[in-house]
């Protein structure tokens, strides 16, 4: 019966998500960006645009250079499922049960893969961000998949600088599909190094055979960099065009405004109600961590666990200070945060009855927080993007050009091209003559292209033969039908 655990948790927790693989992301997952309503279709376009084109332009948008792997992940699975929404969605959650799958059915890890699903798992912003077709969930997958194999390095006798290697690469994987990740490169030399001074400082090993491992991996996570360094060389004027707009003004000049920028963001950001109890079980965890250094001995499996999540959270708290700060940046520190404390739980549920009793009626009390925010979002569904989508695919065009970030967002499985407008930055300049549009798909007031149509004297109502506004979340989004295209776009089943 133990056996078929791994395979229940996981079914149930699919089941958990399957509602929502078609309806519209979660408003209150990301209230004070539009996330994942664009950033899905942003994220895919490239792709999508090449197996519509049979053509790969780098320069269309700003996604692919930044983080090619994500991309190329994904084509195998559009190619063979199709480039919907619902298979973008797929590749990410499946990843992310792949990953619990691992730990799960490791027995030194079974308690850690039940207490990381209760606690983090089916956290509001967690079981959101898990069935979104974005890099964020996949990254943090693979850096867990990354631990997993550091903790067979450590408990197999075989094949050791193999499983160091995989554990390296999938750190290198991480910062390969979104460089925002480049930081955990760090990650798994800093562990390898504690551990060598561990075990050097019991006598256990040689200097040699303690700090072999964190040579190798150092030197393993340096050669990863080389690869990245050569995409970077070979695509350096576009990349550096991209990341001087992308990362210009983040953080705040001086310290008295960083600590300002710092205290507003955990106060309006991370110190809210769907996640004050993972804070308050990650300082209950460091509590737990300090008796357990002096009064227990713990098993390797977890001190590897603790080491590996600890240094993760010491890495993710540079981005609290920044001036724009979604909640998809910050979702590798809860994911750091909760394994921390599930593995940090798992000891202490085995050290006593009175404890075992405490953290189950905790984890019971958080399970059922959990599962009423998941309600809550299951009775508040909607399906707007999935609307101008079906209206898309049944209007009569031929194969062309969609702009506007929305255009990304709504064009799922049509033969239109999509390309972001952006002012100043990104296909702002004289975008109707020069890339020949079909349509243009855009915020009434152009917001979210920084109205880049309006700044230079583009009158899409004039431009267009007619057009229609749809209601996206909280944005009246209108799809213009460009004049010059003398084609049909009447229904043909809508």
């Amino acid at each position: 019966m133990r056996k078929l655990l791994p395979f229940g948790v996981i079914l149930l927790l699919f089941l958990l998500h399957f509602p929502f693989l078609t309806a519209d992301p979660e408003p209150k997952a990301d209230v004070n960006t539009r996330g994942a309503w664009t950033d899905e279709g942003l994220y895919t376009s490239q792709i999508r645009n090449y197996l519509i084109s049979g053509e790969f332009a780098m320069k269309e948008n700003s996604t692919f250079v930044r983080g090619p792997l994500f991309n190329l992940i994904q084509l195998p699975f559009f190619l063979v499922f199709g480039s919907s929404q619902l298979v973008s969605r797929l590749i990410v959650l499946l990843s992310v049960l792949l990953v619990l799958f691992l730990f799960l059915k490791e027995k030194k890890l079974e308690a850690t893969g039940i207490f990381f699903t209760i606690l983090l798992l089916i956290q509001y912003h967690i079981f959101h961000f898990s069935h979104y077709g974005l890099a964020e969930m996949l990254c943090n997958s693979m850096v867990l998949a990354s631990l997993w194999f550091l903790i067979q390095y450590h408990n197999r006798p075989n094949r050791k600088t193999l499983y160091l290697l995989i554990s390296s690469a999938l750190l290198f994987a991480t910062y390969s599909c979104k460089i925002q990740f480049l930081y955990v490169a760090a990650i798994l030399p800093v562990a390898m190094f504690f551990i060598g001074v561990a075990a050097f400082r019991n006598k256990k090993k040689t200097f040699k055979d303690s700090f072999s491992g964190f040579f190798l991996s150092t030197a393993f996570s340096f050669g990863f960099s080389l690869l990245y360094l050569i995409w970077y060389f070979r695509n350096m004027e576009f990349y550096n065009y991209i990341m001087s707009n992308e990362v210009n003004g983040r953080f705040p000049a001086n310290i008295h405004d960083i600590l300002a920028v710092f205290r507003f963001n955990v106060a309006e950001f991370m110190w809210i109600g769907p996640l004050k109890y993972l804070w308050i079980a990650l300082f209950v965890s460091l509590c737990g961590l300090v008796f357990l250094i002096f009064k227990r001995k713990i098993n390797s499996s977890y001190k590897i666990v603790m080491l590996f999540s600890l240094i993760w959270i010491v890495l993710e708290l540079h981005k609290i200070p920044m001036t724009y700060l979604p909640n998809r940046y910050l979702l590798s520190l809860y994911v750091a945060a909760g394994l921390f404390i599930s593995a940090t739980f798992s000891v202490l549920f085995s050290s006593g009855k009175s404890m075992k009793i405490a953290i189950s009626i905790l984890s019971v009390l958080v399970l059922i927080f959990n599962l009423s925010g998941i309600i809550q979002s299951f009775r508040s569904r909607t399906y707007d993007i999935r609307t101008v989508n079906h209206y898309l695919k049944c209007c009569s065009y031929k194969p062309g050009i969609a702009l506007g970030s929305w255009a990304t967002a709504v064009s799922w499985e049509t033969d239109l091209k999509t390309m972001p407008v952006w002012n100043n930055y990104f296909n702002s300049k004289d975008p109707i003559n020069t890339l020949n549009p079909e349509l243009i798909i855009v915020e009434e007031n152009e917001a979210e292209t920084d109205r880049a149509f309006i700044s230079n004297g583009i009158s899409l109502s004039q431009q267009s033969d007619s057009s229609r506004v749809f209601r996206i979340w909280r944005y009246p989004v209108r799809v213009y039908w460009i004049k010059q295209h003398k084609f049909m776009h009447t229904l043909s089943a809508f």
